[in-house]
């Protein structure tokens, strides 16, 4: 998943969970200084004890429950979905709109010589893409680059909205491969941003 996408929905969620805990010790205090006030005034009445706080701390807790969480929810779904200004949600966030590819499918087999890896890429834009190219950047065991592979997207031009395909078997330097890292840079060699996933 891309990565600002889990600091947007991580940021709505700590935002939602305080909004939570805040409401619900007001609706607490709230409710509980109501029916002492009740229970004050009717204190002659058949009622006094309905009215008592310390039999309603079931209903007060549930409702005080309820009623926050359904808050916490609104807050959370305007905080990611809603237009507004200066906050980085999945609506202002110009660089999630303008990603141009997603990754939708990868797989790789480790072998003894190396590693063999396919995968499909969809352009998200509204455009053709020509001579876009995947590099896969191969990591040793301490982070170290150990080598650089660049291999071309089939079909060569990437149509708006289809998926284009990648393969490559690499069989170097075995023993020190601890990982790779995948990249696309278009026909200029300028970088791509890209996600991972299926779209909705």
């Amino acid at each position: 998943m891309n990565q600002e996408l889990l600091t947007i929905i991580d940021n709505g969620l700590t935002v939602s969970l305080w909004v939570f805990l805040g409401a619900l010790v007001l609706f607490l205090l709230v409710s509980r200084s109501r029916l002492v006030r009740h229970a004050i005034k009717e204190e002659d009445s058949p009622k006094v004890e309905k009215l008592n706080p310390a039999f309603n701390q079931p209903r007060i807790a549930i409702r005080s429950v309820s009623a926050s969480l359904a808050l916490a929810i609104l807050v959370l779904v305007i905080y990611l979905f809603g237009p507004i200004p200066g906050i980085n949600n999945l609506v202002n966030s110009r660089s999630w709109q303008l990603t141009p590819l997603r990754v939708t499918a990868i797989s790789w087999d480790r072998v003894y010589e190396g590693f063999t890896m396919e995968g499909e890429v969809w352009n998200q834009t509204e455009e053709d893409m020509e001579g876009i190219t995947a590099v896969i950047s191969i990591v040793g065991s301490y982070e170290e680059l150990l080598d650089s592979l660049e291999i071309p997207l089939k079909p060569g031009i990437l149509k708006a909205g289809e998926p284009a395909a990648f393969e490559v078997s690499y069989m170097k330097n075995s023993p020190f491969i601890e990982g790779y890292r995948l990249g696309f840079i278009d026909k200029e060699g300028k970088p791509l941003r890209h996600t991972a996933g299926f779209d909705k």
